[in-house]
C-alpha cells in the first residue's frame, strides 16, 4: 500500500467536465398490461364508490377537519401500471392529494383483469403498482362518485380532469386508508410481543400523521389524536418538518389499548382499536429505536497510541450512543458534541455505552486486528442514544424523541450555523429500527436523511441493519455438509427467509450510501467448539445483513464490507430444526473497543458501515489534497463515487437471491485512497448539469493500450445527491444516467455488474466491461445525461464520474504513465 508520501504513489487523476448541453425530454415506455373494459371496472368497483360516499354520510371512521367543516376521510387509489399525473384532476374534484407513491406488483397479484400483455422473462420490468391517497370530504366524495358514473358510462371527463379517464381505466381497488394499513409494516405487532412479559408497562408509539399544507388543519389533526392518547397513556411530543412532509407524534399507550393485535387475526383486531381507526394517521409505529446489548466482558485491550500532534479537525460525525470518552483508545480523539447533556445522565454509565464506543473506534482504528495506523482527524461524536429503559443492556433513541427530528436536529448541532464541528461533510449512523421493515413508503427517518444530504452537502453512511433471528436449519443438517454443497444450502435458507429481511429504516435513504456486511474479517482459523460456520466457503455475505432493494426498487444497500464472521449454535432444544446466531465476543468477527478499556469481537452492518465511513474520511482527504485539487462542491459526490468504485462484482456467485440484494453494486475491495497503481489509472470527472443537459466525458485511450489483445477492464462509477419530492410517486428530482464507452462494441466486451436498469434507479451508477479485442480509439466516450423528475428541480446538481482503464500487471505496460501524460497534454493545447 503507498501512501502520499511515498515516491510510488499515484495520486487520482483530476478532470473537471465540460458544460451541458440541451437535450430533449424522453417519451413514456407502453403499458404492460391489458385493461378491463368500462363495463368490467364499473362492476368490480361502483360499489366501492358509493361505500366511501356512506362513509362519509354517516361518520363511519371518518374526522372533522375543523369546526363546522365537512367531515374527511383518506381515501386511497390503487393503479397498475400507469404514470400519469392526476394531482390537478384531484384538486378540482376537491380532494387534497397527500401521498403518491410507487411499488411493484407480482404478476400472479394481477388477477385475470390485468393480465400481463407479454410474457415475463427474467429480464422484464415488473408491473408498477401506484398508490395515490387523497383527502375526500363529503362534498368531494359525491363529486368524484360522479365522475366515476360519467366514466363507466362511456362519457369523456369534463375540463379540468386531465389523466382521471387513465387513472379509472386501469384502477385496480378504490377504499378508505384503514388500521391495517397503519400498521402493516412497521413492526407494532412485534414489538408488543416483546412486552408480554411486562403488560401493565405503557407501550412507547410514534405516530406519523398525514401531512397538511395548513397549520391550522395539522393543529387540528394533533389534538384529535391527543384526545385518543389521553388520559391512559401519556403524550411525549411532537414535531413539523415541511421540507420532508413530516408531522410526527411521540407517546406512550397502554399495552392494554393495543393487545388485541395479539389475540387472534390481526385484521379484524386492528379496527376494533380506535387509536388505528383515526383517520388522521398514516402510520404506528414502535418507539424507541435500540441497538442490541453487550453478551460478555471481551477481552484485556491493547493500549491506544499516544496522540500524534495537531490531529486535524473533524471531517467525520457520529450519531451513535454516547462513547466511552475515557477509553484508550479514544482519549483525545473525540469531539463530543452533547447540547442534550446525555453524558449527565446517571444512568448512562461506562460500561453501558457500548455501541458508540464501538462506532467510534472503527472509525479511528478500523478492525483492531488489522493494525492499522489510527484516523489523522478527530471524529465528531453527537450522542442521539440512552440507555434503554426496558432492557438493561441495550441504547436506544429515547422514546420521546422523534428518529426523524431527532436526526435533523443532531446533524444542526454539528453544522448549523452555530454548529460545533462545520467542517463535517461525512456522517455515519449505524443505528437502525429493528422493526422498520422498508416496504414501499420512504420512512421519514429516510427522507430526513435525503433532504440533509441535499441541502447541506452530506454523505451519509448508513448500515442495512441487521437481523439476527434464527435460521430454518438444524445443526444436524448444517454439519452434515461441507464447501460447495453447504454453500448451496445457505443460499437456499436466504432464498426462503429473504422475504422478512428486508432493509430496516432509514437504510432505503436514497442520497445515502447504504452498506451490508459480509461474512468476513481477519481472525484466521479460529477454534469453533459447538459453533457453526453456515457457509462453506469464502466471499459470502453475512447470513445477518438485511436484504434490499430502496426506493423505487433502486439498489441497496450499495456496497458490501467485512462485518465479521457470523457463527451459529444448535437451537434448545438440541433437536429444534432452527440454528440461532452465536453472541459470544470471541473470534471470529471484528476487533473494535469496548468499555471501560477493553475490547470485543463483534459482527454486523454496524461495523461494515463504520469501516466505510473511516475510508470515506481517507478519500476525501486524498481527493482534496493541492495534487488531485476537487473543490469543497464537488468532493462529497466524488468520495461517494470513489467508495462505490473499488468495489467487485461477484457475477457468477450464487447467494439464494438476486446478488445485488445482498452486496449492492459490489464487494469493497479496492483501498482507493492509497491511489492507483502502474497498471491502472484512475481518472475523477467533476462536473454540473441542470435538468435536460448532458455531457459527454472523453478518457484517454493510449495507442500502446488500445492495441494490445490482453485483457482491459473500463471501470465507471457515477454517484450525485438529488433533491427529493415527497409527494410525488417518483420521489427522486434529479435522474441522471451514465453510458459508455461507446467505442468499445457490445459484440467485443464482457459487461459486470447489477442489471442497467436497476443501476439507473438511485444516486450511485456502478459497472465495469472487460475487452481482448484490438480496436482503432484514440479516447473513450462516456455521456452523462441529466433528466429532472417528480416535478423536476431548479439550478444544477453537482456529480462526479470514477472511470478506471486497468491492464494485467503481468504486461508491463505503465497504464497510469501513458493516460496521465495524454491528459497534461490535453490540458497544454
Amino acid at each position: 500500500m503507498s501512501d502520499a508520501t511515498s515516491p510510488q504513489y499515484r495520486p487520482i487523476l483530476h478532470q473537471p467536465a465540460g458544460p451541458g448541453d440541451s437535450i430533449r425530454a424522453h417519451g413514456g415506455g407502453r403499458g404492460k398490461t391489458q385493461r378491463p373494459s368500462r363495463a368490467r371496472q364499473g362492476e368490480r368497483l361502483t360499489g366501492q364508490f358509493e361505500a366511501l360516499k356512506r362513509m362519509l354520510d354517516d361518520g363511519v371512521g371518518v374526522t372533522t377537519a375543523l369546526a363546522g367543516g365537512d367531515p374527511e376521510l383518506v381515501v386511497v387509489f390503487e393503479v397498475i401500471d400507469t404514470t400519469k399525473d392526476v394531482v390537478t384532476a384531484f384538486r378540482n374534484a376537491g380532494l387534497e392529494p397527500l401521498l403518491d407513491v410507487e411499488g411493484v406488483v407480482d404478476d400472479e397479484d394481477l388477477g385475470d383483469d390485468f393480465a400481463r400483455l407479454r410474457p415475463a422473462d427474467p429480464y422484464s420490468e415488473p408491473i408498477k403498482r401506484f398508490l395515490h391517497a387523497a383527502f375526500a370530504s363529503r362534498d368531494a366524495a359525491y363529486e368524484l362518485v360522479g365522475l366515476w358514473r360519467r366514466y363507466v358510462a362511456g362519457r369523456n371527463m369534463p375540463p379540468g380532469f386531465p389523466n382521471l379517464t387513465q387513472l379509472f381505466h386501469l384502477l385496480h381497488d378504490v377504499r378508505p386508508w384503514g388500521p391495517l394499513d397503519r400498521i402493516r409494516a412497521t413492526g407494532l405487532r412485534e414489538r408488543l410481543a416483546e412486552q408480554l412479559a411486562d403488560p401493565d408497562a405503557l407501550v412507547p408509539v410514534q405516530l406519523e400523521l398525514w401531512f397538511r399544507t395548513s397549520a391550522e388543519r395539522r393543529l387540528v389533526a394533533e389534538t384529535n389524536v391527543r384526545a385518543l392518547i389521553e388520559p391512559d397513556g401519556n403524550w411525549l411530543g411532537a414535531a413539523v418538518h415541511e421540507e420532508i412532509g413530516y408531522h410526527g407524534i411521540a407517546a406512550e399507550v397502554p399495552f392494554a389499548s393495543l393487545q388485541a393485535l395479539l389475540d387472534g387475526g390481526i385484521e379484524d383486531a386492528a379496527r376494533e382499536i380506535s387509536l388505528l381507526r383515526a383517520p388522521e394517521l398514516l402510520l404506528v409505529r414502535p418507539g424507541g429505536q435500540h441497538v442490541g446489548g453487550a453478551v460478555d466482558e471481551g477481552t484485556d485491550g491493547s493500549p491506544g497510541e499516544p496522540l500524534a500532534e495537531g490531529l486535524g479537525p473533524p471531517l467525520l460525525g457520529v450519531l451513535d450512543g454516547l462513547p466511552a470518552t475515557n477509553h484508550p483508545r479514544l482519549t483525545g480523539r473525540l469531539d463530543l458534541v452533547d447540547p442534550d447533556d446525555i453524558a449527565g445522565d446517571a444512568t448512562y454509565t461506562s460500561d453501558r455505552r457500548r455501541h458508540g464506543t464501538q462506532v467510534a473506534g472503527m472509525a479511528i482504528w478500523g478492525d483492531l486486528n488489522r493494525s492499522l495506523p489510527p484516523a489523522t482527524r478527530r471524529v465528531a461524536v453527537r450522542p442521539i442514544m440512552r440507555p434503554d429503559p426496558y432492557i438493561e443492556v441495550r441504547e436506544c433513541v429515547p422514546i420521546a424523541e422523534l428518529p426523524a427530528d431527532l436526526t435533523i436536529r443532531a446533524v444542526r448541532d454539528l453544522i448549523g450555523p452555530s454548529g460545533s464541528a462545520p467542517g463535517v461533510r461525512i456522517i455515519v449512523l449505524a443505528v437502525a429500527d429493528p422493526y422498520g421493515h422498508f416496504d414501499t413508503l420512504p420512512s421519514a427517518w429516510a427522507r430526513a436523511i435525503d433532504q440533509l444530504a441535499f441541502e447541506h452537502n452530506l454523505l451519509f453512511v448508513l448500515a442495512a441493519g441487521n437481523h439476527a433471528g434464527p435460521l430454518p436449519l438444524s445443526a444436524a443438517e448444517l454439519s452434515a455438509v461441507s464447501g460447495p454443497d453447504r454453500d448451496q444450502l445457505m443460499a437456499d435458507v436466504l432464498g426462503e427467509v429473504s422475504p422478512t429481511r428486508r432493509l430496516l429504516a432509514p437504510a432505503e435513504s436514497l442520497n445515502a450510501l447504504t452498506v451490508g456486511a459480509l461474512h468476513d474479517d481477519e481472525c484466521g482459523d479460529v477454534e469453533l467448539g459447538y459453533r457453526l460456520d453456515p457457509w462453506g466457503t469464502k466471499g459470502h455475505p453475512s447470513p445477518v445483513t438485511s436484504h434490499g432493494r430502496g426506493i423505487r426498487r433502486a439498489i441497496k444497500p450499495d456496497l458490501a464490507a467485512r462485518g465479521g464472521r457470523q457463527l451459529y449454535l444448535p437451537g434448545y432444544p438440541a433437536t429444534a430444526d432452527v440454528t440461532v446466531a452465536s453472541g459470544t465476543a470471541l473470534p471470529p468477527g471484528i476487533l473494535v473497543p469496548i468499555p471501560p478499556d477493553r475490547q470485543a469481537y463483534e459482527r454486523g452492518t454496524t461495523f461494515s458501515a463504520a469501516e466505510v465511513a473511516r475510508e470515506a474520511v481517507r478519500i476525501h482527504d486524498a481527493i482534496t489534497a493541492p495534487d488531485v485539487g476537487v473543490d469543497d462542491e464537488h468532493s462529497v459526490v466524488a468520495t461517494k463515487a470513489l467508495l462505490v468504485h473499488g468495489t467487485t462484482f461477484p457475477n457468477s456467485a450464487q447467494f439464494g437471491v438476486e446478488t445485488d440484494r445482498l452486496v449492492g453494486n459490489g464487494l469493497w475491495t479496492r483501498d482507493v485512497a492509497a491511489g492507483c497503481i502502474a497498471s491502472q489509472a484512475t481518472v475523477l470527472y467533476t462536473g454540473d448539469l441542470a435538468a435536460q443537459t448532458s455531457v459527454l466525458l472523453e478518457l484517454p485511450f493510449p495507442e500502446l493500450i488500445a492495441g494490445t489483445r490482453d485483457i482491459r477492464s473500463v471501470g465507471a462509477t457515477m454517484a450525485w445527491l438529488s433533491p427529493i419530492n415527497w409527494r410525488h410517486r417518483e420521489y427522486r428530482q434529479a435522474k441522471l444516467t451514465l453510458d459508455g464507452p461507446s467505442e468499445m462494441s457490445a459484440r467485443t466486451r464482457t459487461l459486470s455488474g447489477p442489471e442497467y436498469r436497476l443501476s439507473q434507479r438511485g444516486t450511485v451508477q456502478h459497472r465495469s466491461v472487460e475487452t481482448r479485442s484490438a480496436f482503432a480509439a484514440s479516447k473513450l466516450t462516456f455521456k452523462v445525461e441529466c433528466l429532472g423528475q417528480a416535478g423536476g428541480f431548479e439550478g444544477t446538481v453537482p456529480f462526479a464520474v470514477a472511470v478506471t482503464l486497468e491492464i494485467g500487471a503481468n504486461v508491463g505496460i505503465d497504464v497510469y504513465d501513458l493516460v496521465r501524460t495524454e491528459l497534461l497534454t490535453r490540458v497544454r493545447v
